[in-house]
């Protein structure tokens, strides 16, 4: 035989119609594959029901030497395919009629064309016929064509494919030999398959991205021609069979034409023969050096090809004699190739395997298929087997079933030895472990205490198994075991025949590296759960052994170890800690402070299960009344909260469950309990805007759960009924627990009426008024504010029952009515659409009114505000003076009130604003009653707030002074009157005159003065150029800018308009040479004993460009420059801060310095040589952006090119390598660098060129570090 498959003329007679014609077009483009031939046209008809105008095929080609082949015998060819089961079924007698049409006059439109074109006709046909025979059918196609009188009657070329010849073409192709095999069902040896049938193993989609198409298009690309040979590898499991496969894809046809860019890929899939597990090695080798001897063509693909098969394959395969090629799969890229292409298929993307899961298992819940991609690490075949499992009803994630599966991935082809399971084992321990640098004792760790080998053997081990199985993952200085499952897997089997004490051991030992702790307990909470996992951990919480004592469970390593254990057997870990705590008061646990954080994420762990909630929520009841993680967002008291929340309730707890916490914590009367559980309840009311972190749900390698959810909408009413009757209980205590419990209902109102829970909503509130009286503002704002914007929403009934609510609830007293219009009229007050601010407004006014004639109710009004906040006081005295002719005797009822009120409970807002709309009636008595009480020892306090109030006087303004000389009032009292803006309404020469006297009679009040003068001219022009001189005054004599700086308390509050105020000094009505020069001098002050000015170095930033501009420089410079190179002054590194730059989060900015014209800059450094030069070197950014791109700034330019034998100078350039501020990868800041760098390598001065080459390989050394530190971020985001 020539080959494996080779077949005969029989073999052709059993093919039928389709199989025969899908023969013809493997045939056709294998055939101008192996010529190398350009096509021109391409047909083939496989439709053999349809009528074909006689053709079945058509080729049309062309090439620069070859006139035919040994099977085209033209350049133009038309096929006819005849399916017949001997000759005598298509006769001489058929051949005539078969040109012609219908009529058996004309020649088939087709026929003619292709005759006329001078093409040769061929009959393809599966029937032996000898030569006689040949001759007899085509003399008889002839008579068809002379009785149409076609002038080529006699000319035209016309040859017959008898099965003989079809076999004879189809043995040139082993592909097609194969083809015709499996149409028969003729067995094959080596489990050969073509492309077809190798893809009816694969009846789902294929999903691809730019990566695995680029794979594909590499495979295509280099495969395509003869000799060629090709390695594609990868991990069991990754799908490099399914790659290959699609790789050989024909292309999809629209239409029987096939254009001649989809010919290459159909040539690609008709040559294949695929061998599966290439086992019977030298049969599969003696054929293929069979088919390289017969100058055979094909595309050779051998799976689980081993290196030595693929050498000796690929010996054959380049043979100059050869005209196949060679794609060889396995698991291993070590077989040393170099000259071949090697493809390395890695783990796919998230995407893909989510693609695949849902397309083959649509029914999987959204959160199974999120966590089976998760886990799988873009393993293909994982993730198939673990949806599987999934859908069989498996709870757990974790597990690889199957053991060859297991063998494969350890050990390749050959079942793994003892030493490589026991060492992946041990490694699988950790979700990954160092093995670099530093964390070098990670793996030797690993090695002597659970492998008991050497360091050396154990490196060597996982060196071999990363290398030639690629199951152990790199990543910085970390290795970890991947895939997933499998660590998993491994993991669990180490630990189910794990002793106790072993574990103990492990866990707790001293030699174990503390970074390996954490990577140990991430691993285990994924440990898979089976009966010797349970017995295991149970015996571990056990209170005999470490994890069953408090003093274990109070320590960093102790509580975290629980926390992996917790979410393995949350049972017995919940029995551990209720043995260790359940008893424990409230100052014990305030003392649990190094395993706090561990303890509560277990126990919101341990509360998410229905079988361990109570205990578990008592627990966390328990932490949360002993916080000690206040502002925390997940501390023990807001997962408490959490716990009753209606939706996203982080358990599965029902309600009744969890309101049998809330009623034993109520039950303690211990008021610090009851206040967690009232508020406890005040969130089971929430009715919308639900929300909580993700992870509860995901415990160990268990698939997500879900929380409680109800299944009727009774099951959400009876939880809140029952919660309100809880707190109905509790809110009738005059207490601090009833008004919590009030407090509670009040916030509850709209969410119940949204859900029309009125009868019970009647029942709480009306009980609750019965014995606490019924003015409810809180509530009868609610039901306003519910009301109207939902008029149009609720029913008749329903709104009448609402408003005759509101009636009961309103104002039973005058005290009643002036809560709500005076003190907090702004919450109480319904919504009716109209503007709201002035609806108060006017009810406030109408109620001065209707007081002004009510004397003694007004006195019991303004008795109550006297001594109460309110929101409306101030405009409620302004409606009283205007509305009341008796103006002293109101204001002193309102002084006898206040009097009579203590200190620190006075307020004074009525009175301010009587007084103020006094002021525009009588503004002296306004002022004469100022002078009374600052006479008062009772109210002088006072005067200061009610002469900012009153719109002063310069009068007023001159008493305060008097007070301040007094020190009765302090210099920051009238900070008051900048929150008021007191004095915008006085003439610029009195505020100043004040401004004055604030600075004569008062230490340090420059910068309060300032702030109040800034306020007055803001934004106001003619007052700004009035205060321009005033201003100056502040910073030359009372160094207000050196004042600020230095008083850390008004730092903030004042930067912006000290700077805002300098800009303006320096920019406006011309250079101002004495700011300057005083600025600069301060400047270089402070930064010589004062650290401060460092802090705020950007904020000075455009102060300091100011300094520098041409008009300045003159006198700035010289100060500057004096002090830089000063040996006696000490404040250079501050200035080199504030002049110059750094990198920050991708800012290349200019330092200031880069400003100054050169011509002065090179002055400077030739008069001071010895200090200027390494000032600039240090203080500036020597890279910055120049239209776009990030280069040497013209100072480093001239400090290189200039100072470049001065060592100080180029270390200084390089000093900002390592001072800068980044967010994300650090490796473009220092490609940038080191591009930079490389530009200097031509440079003509050798030290230059050196400091280039020495800060490069430094620079290197920097990307690798931070490519490291990119994988192992990476490595913690997984």
């Amino acid at each position: 035989m020539t080959h494996l498959f080779e077949i005969g003329h029989k073999d052709i007679l059993r093919l039928d119609d389709e199989q025969l014609t899908q023969l013809l077009k493997k045939l056709l483009s294998l055939e101008v594959k192996r010529w190398n031939l350009q096509i021109q046209s391409f047909r083939v008809s496989l439709a053999s029901n349809q009528k074909d105008g006689g053709e079945d095929g058509y080729i049309k080609w062309d090439h620069s030497s070859i006139k035919k082949t040994d099977y085209f015998p033209n350049k133009s060819i038309l096929f006819q395919c005849k399916q017949r089961t001997d000759a005598n079924g298509f006769t001489a007698a058929a051949c005539k009629k078969e040109l012609l049409n219908t009529d058996n006059k004309t020649v088939k439109e087709r026929i003619n064309s292709h005759f006329l074109d001078q093409g040769t006709y061929i009959l393809f046909c599966n029937f032996p016929c000898n030569r006689s025979m040949q001759e007899d059918r085509i003399e008889g196609f002839r008579k068809g064509l002379r009785a149409a009188h076609a002038p080529y009657a006699e000319s035209c070329a016309i040859q017959i494919y008898d099965g003989e010849k079809i076999a004879d073409w189809t043995n040139q192709f082993p592909a097609a030999a194969l083809y015709v095999c499996e149409c028969i069902g003729r067995p094959v040896p080596c489990g050969a398959l073509t492309w077809g049938e190798w893809e009816k193993y694969y009846c789902n989609r294929f999903f691809s991205d730019k990566y695995l198409q680029d794979i594909i298009t590499g495979i295509r690309t280099n495969i395509s021609g003869k000799q060629k040979v090709v390695r594609f590898v990868g991990n069991s499991g990754l799908g490099k069979t399914r790659v290959a496969l699609e790789a050989f894809r024909p292309p999809e046809l629209l239409s029987d034409e096939i254009s001649p860019g989809d010919i290459v890929q159909s040539q690609l899939s008709a040559d294949v023969v695929y061998f599966d597990n290439a086992r019977d090695v030298e049969n599969l080798i003696s054929a293929i050096r069979n088919w390289r001897k017969s100058k055979l063509s094909g595309t050779i693909i051998v799976d689980e090809c081993d290196c030595e098969t693929h050498d000796r394959l690929a010996i054959e395969i380049k043979h100059s004699d050869s005209c196949l090629s060679l794609l060889s799969i396995d698991y291993t890229d070590t077989c040393g190739i170099r000259e071949d292409p090697v493809y390395k298929l890695q783990p796919v993307s998230n995407d893909i395997i989510e693609k695949i899961v849902l397309e083959q298992f649509s029914g999987l819940p959204e959160p199974d298929v999120k966590r089976i991609v998760d886990f799988t690490q873009g393993y293909p075949e994982m993730a198939v087997l673990i949806a599987k499992n999934r859908t069989a009803g498996a709870e757990s994630i974790g597990t690889i079933t199957k053991e060859y599966l297991i063998d494969r991935l350890i050990g390749g082809r050959e079942k793994p030895t003892d030493i490589q399971k026991d060492v992946i084992k041990a490694c699988s321990l950790f979700t990954e472990f160092g093995v670099k640098d530093n964390l070098y004792i990670h793996a030797d760790f690993i090695a002597k205490n659970i492998c008991n080998i050497s360091s050396d053997d154990f490196h060597r081990i996982i060196k071999q198994i990363k290398s030639e199985r690629g199951i152990i993952e790199e990543r910085g200085r970390y290795f970890r075991v991947t895939p997933m499952p499998l660590a998993i897997t491994l993991a669990t089997g180490w630990w189910k025949y794990c002793s106790p004490d072993q574990a103990e051991k492990l866990l707790f030992g001293n030699d174990i590296p503390e970074g390996l702790v954490n990577s140990l307990c991430n691993q285990f909470r994924y440990i898979n759960i089976d009966p010797e996992i349970e017995e295991l951990t149970k015996e571990l919480c056990n209170n005999r052994r470490r994890l069953g004592k408090a003093e274990t469970l109070n320590s960093e390593r102790g509580s975290r170890i629980f926390r992996s254990i917790a979410e393995v057997n949350p049972r017995e870990a919940t029995d551990a800690l209720y043995r260790c705590f359940g008893d424990a008061d409230k100052e014990l646990i305030k003392q649990i402070i190094p395993g706090r954080r561990n303890i509560v994420w277990a126990l919101e762990n341990l509360c998410f299960w229905e079988n361990t909630f109570t205990k578990a929520a008592n627990l966390l009841l328990k932490f949360a009344v002993s916080e000690t993680e206040p502002g925390l967002g997940n501390n023990s008291t807001e997962q408490f909260y959490q716990l009753f929340h209606l939706a996203l309730s982080g358990t599965q707890a029902p309600p009744n469950m969890r309101l049998k916490v809330i009623d034993e914590g109520l039950s303690t009367n211990d008021p610090e309990f009851q206040t967690i559980c009232i508020t406890a309840l005040g969130h089971a009311l929430q009715t919308h805007s639900f929300l909580r972190i993700g992870g509860v749900e995901l415990q160990g390698s268990r698939y997500p759960k879900k929380d409680w959810i109800p299944k009727t909408r009774k099951e959400v009413f009876d939880y809140w009924d029952d919660v309100l009757r809880i707190l109905k209980k509790y809110a009738l205590n005059e207490d601090p627990i009833g008004k919590l419990a009030i407090s509670q209902i009040e916030k509850s109102i709209w969410g119940m009426l949204e859900y029309r829970r009125l009868d019970i909503l009647d029942d709480v509130i009306f009980s609750i008024c019965k014995e606490r009286g019924y003015f409810w503002p809180e509530v009868s704002a609610e039901l306003n504010r519910f009301l109207h914007y939902h008029s149009e929403d609720i029913p008749e009934d329903a709104k009448i029952r609402l408003n005759n609510w509101i009636n009961k609830l309103g104002p039973q007293s005058i005290i009643d009515e002036a809560y709500l219009k005076i003190i907090s009229p702004k919450q109480y007050t319904p919504y009716d659409g109209s503007n709201h601010y002035e609806k108060v407004n006017t009810e406030t006014i109408e109620f001065a009114k209707y007081l002004s004639s009510k004397p003694e109710d007004l006195r019991e009004v303004l008795e109550l505000l006297s001594r109460t906040p309110s929101s409306q006081g101030y405009q409620f005295g302004y409606a009283l003076c205007n509305c009341t002719d008796d103006k002293d005797k109101i204001i002193n009822t309102l002084i006898d009130l206040l009097k009579g009120v203590p200190k620190e409970e006075m307020d004074d807002s009525v009175l301010g604003g009587y007084l103020y709309a006094l002021r525009s009636e009588n503004s002296a008595l306004v002022s004469q009653y100022l002078k009374r009480i600052s006479e008062d020892p009772q109210l002088s306090h006072l005067l200061l707030v009610l002469t900012a109030r009153t719109k002063p006087e310069k009068t007023d303004l001159d008493l305060l002074i008097t007070q301040l000389k007094n020190d009765k009032l302090h210099i920051e009292d009238f900070r008051e009157f900048q929150y008021r803006n007191a004095l915008r309404h006085l003439y610029p020469a009195s505020v100043l005159d004040f401004f004055n006297d604030l600075l004569l009679n008062s230490e340090n009040g420059c910068i309060m003065v300032f702030e109040l003068a800034f306020d007055y001219a803001y934004d106001d022009e003619i007052k700004t150029h009035m205060f321009r001189p005033f201003f100056k005054k502040l910073f030359i004599d009372y160094k207000c800018f050196s004042t600020m700086i230095k008083d850390t308390n008004s730092l903030q509050g004042t930067l912006y308009s000290v700077t805002n105020i300098i800009s303006g000094l320096l920019q406006q009505s011309g250079p101002d040479l004495d700011i300057a020069k005083n600025l600069t001098e301060e400047i270089i002050a402070l930064c010589s004993g004062n650290t401060v000015i460092v802090l705020i170095y950007e904020d000075l930033e455009e102060i300091i460009k100011l300094l520098l501009l041409p008009e300045y420089i003159e006198t700035t410079w010289p100060i500057f420059g004096a002090a830089i190179t000063s040996r006696e002054y000490r404040g250079s590194d501050s200035l080199e801060l504030i002049l110059g730059s750094e990198a920050s989060a991708g800012k290349w900015a200019p330092s200031p310095l880069e400003s100054i014209q050169l011509p002065l800059i090179t002055q400077w450094c030739e008069d001071e040589p010895d200090r200027a030069p390494i000032f600039l070197a240090n203080a500036i950014l020597p890279l910055i952006n120049i239209d776009q791109k990030i280069t040497w700034s013209p100072l480093a330019k001239y400090l290189i090119n200039h100072y470049g034998d001065n060592e100080k100078v180029l270390a200084g350039l390089t000093n900002k390598i390592s001072i800068f501020s980044w967010i994300g990868s650090k490796r473009p800041f220092y490609e940038t660098w080191l591009n930079n760098f490389e530009a200097l390598l031509t440079h003509l001065n050798p030290r230059v060129k050196r400091w280039a080459e020495i800060n490069i390989e430094s620079l290197r050394d920097n990307i690798r570090a931070a490519e490291r530190e990119d994988e192992e971020k990476e490595l913690y985001r997984g």
